[in-house]
């Protein structure tokens, strides 16, 4: 066997000297390690003898986090945690310690009784009915009884309460108690049960049925009218039997009834003894902000370690606070979003609002804000809501949001007197959207009966439904409120109009133009009145005002009068020449213009006057119906149908648009596409006898071409839908039989063909 080299010799002997390195090292880390876990824990013992608890407290803690297993560490800090009061921990504790040690049945025993007196109710019912390889002792179940019945769990606390045997038990004072409530009678007599608890509470040693008597007798207190001096008197008793878990329900109640202060100083008092509930922090934290104790807020926040998930949300929230109080609507977004919801009080809900209102999100705020409102308990609350929501609300207005105005509106008027700018946007929204009713305007005008607004929408509102009397009357409120307003005489015309009362009608306008006769919204609603009417007087006087008054602006008003007054005349040479060469940048005027000459028969002036008529124009629909039906009669049948089609795209719902669309696609040929847009008029029965003619020669062009390609199914099934409208009209008859001739022919066909088969000999 060949020597080793050296240099192999050299690599061996550093490899050994690495080997010995890491063993030395693990063992030294082990001996090291070890050392430290046993010195936790004896200094944690030491600390104890020294009565310095929390320190020993502190020093099992980490000794159970480097060694979760360390059952002999887990037990004893359990100990130390029930003899000071902390069972919830002390609990879950000597539920971790079973878990490791199944044979030692006293841990699941300690663990029952710990989560019983730390009163979660929930947490030991689950216990208690989980763990069956542990039987519940006699004071056991009785303590699962109560459990059950404090979870509302009532029949099942009933059938525990019956499979007790011991007499003792049942006789105890938890035993007493649970009497006064089961068996359960139907119906409750709470002042039976309230005489039957006060009537064992002197006697009563046992501290924490004591302070479950005490907290009962609170409830009974808080249900009878004026009854919360008694409540609170009851609750400060029950805190000196049981602080840990009596400040926070003290500070709850204070919290309820808006002693913010109060409330605060409970909250704190409660802290150290309750260090790790983030719940009682984010309420004391509320509490501060609430009763205005902004310093104290600040100390608070400051002095807050947050270790651990839940204490890392409690941050968040209060950081959430921090920017409520600096109105920082981004970083409340941003810190409220971090909590996951875990803080759900009433002041969480503003801060949420807060920050939806920041973040855009109408539908949340609408949803938050009506939490606010249907709970009248939360008036300071709604009260700060309202804060947020008033400016975002004049926001939404500003954006011309009247719809998303409105709604909020609504949410915010719930459960309080009746507001006028709630109440203005609900009316208004309402109107718009046609679905205002009689008795909403009338309850609206009940509480505020001298409103313009309302009066104003209450009397359009009659208008549109066609009570022309009740919109007169409102209308004349509202002129005896604005004498010199001109949008009341308006709807004061208005009505006059509807009811027929136009000689009354004329002296509103007559009244009006004295007060104001350069208003050329009026000016223009006179003149359409006269026309509507055809009043040769009333155009004349109209006419002769003008020309008097002088103002340049409305001088080129009179020749279109004068030819107005021309046609009323039959005069229609005089209309041509007085208009055939009109120009005008007034759309009011064009109009006029161009209308009076197409009644007189001159289309081709007319269509040029129309064609200047700006789409802005309040009748500019009228406008393309009456440029398009000119076109037509012109020959200009493409250009006539381009003009309807942009009508009727604009306003696809008005029969107005939709006949003259029809009319024209008629006119150009386009059978198929006509009787689309005709046939809904002749469903609903809106038809003139102008359309359905062209409705029944368009279906002639359809059938014909049906006919034509060999769809006799189609063809028949069209020729029975003219039938429908026009029973006796020959060609549809003759279309019908027809296809119904083809339509058995071909049925034929098929029938032979499928018997030739069946009729060969084999």
């Amino acid at each position: 066997m060949a020597k080793l080299s050296t240099k192999k010799k050299l690599f061996l002997a550093l490899l050994l000297l690495l080997l010995l390195l890491s063993f030395a090292a693990v063992g030294y880390f082990m001996l090291t390690h070890s050392y430290q876990k046993v010195e936790y824990f004896t200094l944690a013992l030491q600390a104890y003898q020294d009565g310095d608890l929390e320190k020993a407290k502190a020093l099992a803690a980490k000794e159970i986090i480097q060694d979760p297993n360390n059952e002999q560490a887990i037990v004893t800090l359990a100990g130390w945690l029930d003899r000071e009061g902390s069972f919830l921990d002390a609990g879950m504790l000597w539920l971790r310690a079973a878990n490791l040690n199944a044979l030692q049945t006293q841990y699941v025993h300690n663990a029952r009784a710990s989560l019983f007196f730390s009163r979660n109710f929930e947490q030991h019912y689950l216990t208690c009915s989980s763990n069956t390889k542990v039987p519940l002792l006699q004071t056991e179940k009785l303590q699962h009884a109560y459990s059950a019945f404090s979870l509302a769990k009532i029949n099942e606390a009933d059938n525990i309460l019956q499979s007790i045997t011991d007499e003792a038990v049942l006789e105890s004072p938890l035993g007493q108690l649970l009497a006064v409530f089961l068996p359960l009678r139907e119906p409750r007599d709470q002042d039976d049960e309230e005489q039957r608890i006060r009537a064992f509470l002197p006697t009563l040693t046992d501290q924490f049925v004591r302070y479950e008597c005490l907290l009962l007798l609170h409830f009974y207190a808080l249900q009878k009218q004026d009854g919360d001096a008694v409540a609170e008197k009851l609750l400060l008793e029950a805190v000196a039997l049981n602080p840990r878990h009596g400040l926070p329900v003290l500070g709850n109640y204070y919290y309820r009834r808006n002693r913010f202060a109060e409330a605060a100083d409970i909250y704190q008092k409660a802290l150290p003894l309750r260090p790790n509930d983030v719940t009682v922090r984010a309420w004391a934290a509320e509490s501060l902000l609430l009763s205005q104790q902004y310093t104290a807020l600040q100390q608070l926040i400051k002095e807050f370690k947050p270790e651990g998930r839940e204490k890392l949300l409690c941050a968040y929230y209060l950081e959430a606070l921090q920017a409520y109080l600096e109105r920082d609507g981004s970083k409340l977004s941003q810190a409220l979003l971090r909590t996951n919801r875990r803080f759900r009080s009433p002041m969480a809900a503003v801060l949420s609002l807060g920050a939806n209102i920041y973040t855009g999100n109408h539908r949340e705020v609408v949803r938050i804000a009506n939490e606010l409102a249907v709970d009248t308990r939360l008036k300071e609350f709604r009260a700060r809501g309202d804060q947020l929501l008033l400016p975002y609300l004049s926001q939404l207005m500003q954006e011309e949001r009247s719809a998303d105005a409105a709604e909020l509106a609504r949410v915010m008027q719930q459960n309080r007197r009746p507001e006028l700018l709630f109440l203005r946007l609900d009316i208004q929204d309402k109107f718009q959207l046609g679905t205002l009713q009689r008795h909403e305007i009338t309850a609206a005008l009940e509480s505020f009966p001298d409103d313009l607004q309302l009066l104003y929408y209450s009397c359009r509102l009659f208008l549109r439904m066609g009570d022309y009397k009740q919109a007169l009357q409102e209308a004349r409120r509202l002129q005896t409120l604005q004498p010199d307003s001109l949008e009341a005489g308006m709807l004061v015309i208005a009505a006059l109009d509807a009811v027929l009362d136009f000689a009354a009608a004329e002296a509103e306008f007559m009244k009006y133009r004295r007060k104001y006769p350069q208003d050329m919204t009026l000016l223009n609603n006179y003149w359409n009145f006269c026309s509507n009417l055809k009043r040769l007087d009333c155009l004349q006087r109209l006419w002769q005002d003008i020309e008097q008054q002088g103002y340049p602006e409305q001088q080129e008003y009179i020749p279109v009068i004068k030819a107005e007054l021309a046609f009323l005349s039959n005069a229609f040479p005089q209309v041509v020449e007085l208009l055939q060469s009109f120009r005008s940048g007034n759309p009011e005027v064009l109009y006029h213009a161009a209308y009076t000459l197409a009644r007189s028969g001159s289309h081709a002036p007319a269509i040029a006057l129309y064609k200047q008529i700006p789409a802005q124009f309040s009748r500019y629909e009228l406008v393309q119906l009456n440029l398009s039906e000119l076109l037509a009669e012109e020959g200009e049948g493409e250009a006539a149908l381009q003009v309807a089609r942009q009508a009727w795209l604009k306003n696809p719902d008005s029969l107005l648009t939709r006949e003259c669309y029809g009319l024209r696609l008629h006119e150009t040929g386009a059978a198929e596409q006509a009787l689309d847009i005709l046939n809904p008029l002749l469903l609903e029965q809106r038809s003139n006898t102008r359309v359905a003619e062209a409705w029944r020669q368009s279906m002639y062009r359809h059938l014909q071409a049906l006919f034509a390609e060999g769809d006799f199914q189609h063809c028949y099934e069209q020729a029975q839908r003219l039938r429908l409208y026009f029973p006796d009209d020959a060609r549809g008859e003759d279309f019908l039989h027809r296809s119904k001739s083809e339509i058995d022919k071909a049925q034929e066909q098929t029938n032979a063909g499928a018997a030739q088969p069946a009729e060969k000999k084999p």
